[in-house]
């Protein structure tokens, strides 16, 4: 991901100071406050920042996590990572406003905290660590929830619906001659 204030990156390097090292942190990408990353990490053996990956990369990362933390302070779009998170069947800790807070449902596929708030992730970081039976439940729900709405043929699906209803909407669209 970009390192970029409005990303809430200074919010997850603190939540996780609050955590105290209790699940090691490591972040993806690249930007202007990589230095920051960089002085974090340095600081000890809790967060370890592993710069830029190919989206390959990203994904066995993202596989392997207990979950992906998505702090960011701007509205968002669309989380592409929150998708790509679920594919993996790993749970999203996300900020709660803007499109993260449609996609992630709480305690079914991830968590989610207040935007800017490091004592609200690292509280919401713990409650996931401290119930493993509530991460397990969420593993299966993200995948779940990924195969119903965000594969290839649901989304072909779904966009023939779109197509249907607009031609029932509006007619027949009209051909050149």
């Amino acid at each position: 991901g970009r390192l970029s204030k409005e990303k809430g990156l200074h919010t997850l390097l603190k939540a996780w100071e609050n955590l105290r090292h209790r699940i090691p942190l490591k972040i993806i990408g690249d930007g202007p406050l990589a230095d920051d990353v960089r002085a974090a990490a340095a600081k000890g053996p809790g967060i370890e920042w592993l710069g830029r990956k190919t989206p390959d990369e990203v994904c066995d990362y993202v596989g392997e996590a207990t979950f992906l933390v998505f702090p960011s302070e701007c509205y968002e779009t669309f989380g592409r990572v929150a998708i790509e998170a679920f594919a993996k069947s790993t749970p999203v800790l996300a900020a709660n406003h803007g499109s993260m807070a449609e996609l992630v449902k709480p305690n079914q596929t991830g968590l989610l905290f207040q935007p800017g708030n490091a004592e609200d992730l690292a509280a919401t970081a713990n409650q996931l660590l401290d119930h493993p039976d509530l991460k397990t439940k969420m593993r299966q729900t993200a995948r779940a929830e990924f195969e119903a709405k965000y594969t290839g043929p649901q989304n072909h699906q779904q966009l023939l619906q779109i197509y249907q209803s607009a031609i029932k909407r509006f007619g027949a669209v009209p051909t050149a001659a």
